[in-house]
């Protein structure tokens, strides 16, 4: 069933074929793969919450690297918010950082609480590593953002703050394969219409909700 911010990759066919005018539903492998593409393309330019998983976490096996995120849920590059162990409070966190930083701030301090992530090829996926190293049984929490795996079928899920702007965005990859730039360019504008509208709503302060500015600890690439 669709709900405000997830729907079928069914539904979005239904929709571009709509908006191509076309008297039944066309569902071509070429297709699907065109609506993975946008899907994963708008999750990576926005940091919106539908994308955020706070407080995953791992057990300790005294190691200092982990695998972190799954298959269904990937970590998106620089997605890391923050990390804690052994606890939530703030003398529980880690600097998250770059691996190159990261042996400069542990040569000035190894006892400095630090983590970085590297991608896996081997697991397709991404390693979180931790110094000092956590021990036995306690646990790694972690925060981030993902981005949606591959879809391959009529009856996956898909996620977006704007399901329009996903078929729009989807219609303009269809576009490109056949050579039509002038359509697929309208549809890509008007799709990033659509999502800039919803990430200024995203970004925007609930009503009646304050905001106070400090500086950013937990933004995406903040480290």
């Amino acid at each position: 069933m669709a709900t405000l911010y997830s729907d079928t990759v069914s539904s979005i066919l239904d929709t571009i074929s709509d908006l191509r005018g076309e008297t039944t539903t066309n569902t071509d492998a070429k297709r699907i793969r065109a609506i993975s593409r946008a899907e994963i393309s708008i999750a990576k330019q926005i940091g919106s919450k539908i994308f955020y998983l706070p407080d995953q976490t791992i057990t300790s096996t005294g190691a200092a690297t982990y695998t972190i995120a799954t298959t269904t849920h990937p970590l998106r590059n620089k997605g890391l918010v923050e990390v804690f162990v052994n606890g939530t409070t703030e003398d529980c966190r880690y600097k998250i950082t770059e691996p190159e930083a990261f042996k400069e701030e542990y040569n000035e301090n190894n006892s400095a609480q630090l983590c970085y992530v590297t991608y896996n090829p081997t697991t397709d996926n991404w390693s979180l590593t931790i110094s000092p190293n956590p021990d036995t049984g306690v646990t790694i929490y972690y925060s981030y953002y993902w981005i949606p795996p591959k879809r391959t079928s009529t009856s996956d899920s898909v996620y977006c703050l704007n399901m329009e702007a996903l078929a729009r965005q989807a219609l303009a990859e269809i576009y490109d394969s056949e050579d039509e730039d002038d359509k697929a360019a309208i549809e890509r504008n008007k799709a990033q219409q659509l999502l800039s509208t919803e990430n200024q709503t995203e970004e925007a302060p609930s009503q009646s909700q304050n905001y106070v500015m400090s500086g950013n600890e937990r933004g995406i690439g903040t480290y």
